[in-house]
Formats: structure tokens, sequence, C-alpha cells
């Protein structure tokens, strides 16, 4: 099983996939955080920083539910 990498102040998380989409991020000083993500059928590809933690998971749940609404 793959860990958390964890380098100075920059923790970067395992790829975890939710419905068509890969998604990594990272966070730095507790506070910055980035996420990568590419849905594996498209090949859509986004890279989005957010500063609020909430923000990103907010912006993760949106685009997992609105590729699997799209298919219905």
């Amino acid at each position: 099983m793959q860990k958390s990498k964890i380098y100075g102040k920059l923790i970067s998380f395992v790829t975890v996939r939710r419905a068509n989409w890969l998604f990594k991020a990272s966070v730095y000083h507790d506070k910055y955080v980035m996420i990568v993500a590419i849905n594996v059928q498209t090949a859509e590809f986004h890279t989005k920083y957010f500063s609020d933690q909430n923000e990103a998971v907010n912006w993760l749940e949106y685009i997992v539910d609105k590729d699997t609404t799209e298919f219905k």
C-alpha cells in the first residue's frame, strides 16, 4: 500500500479514484491545497489551487457529482 509522502512543509497524498476521476492532492504549510484531476475516460485535466481545505473538498464533490449525473 502506498503512503503519503512528507517533504518538509509539503504533504503529498496517494492518488485516489472516484467515479471516472483520478485525484492527486498535496497540502503546503497545512493551508494551501493543490489538486490534480484527470478523467480516465475523456482525458479531461484540471489543476486547481485552494487556500481553504473546505473549498477543495467542495470542488472534488462537485466534479465527481457532475461526472456521475451526466451519464445517468
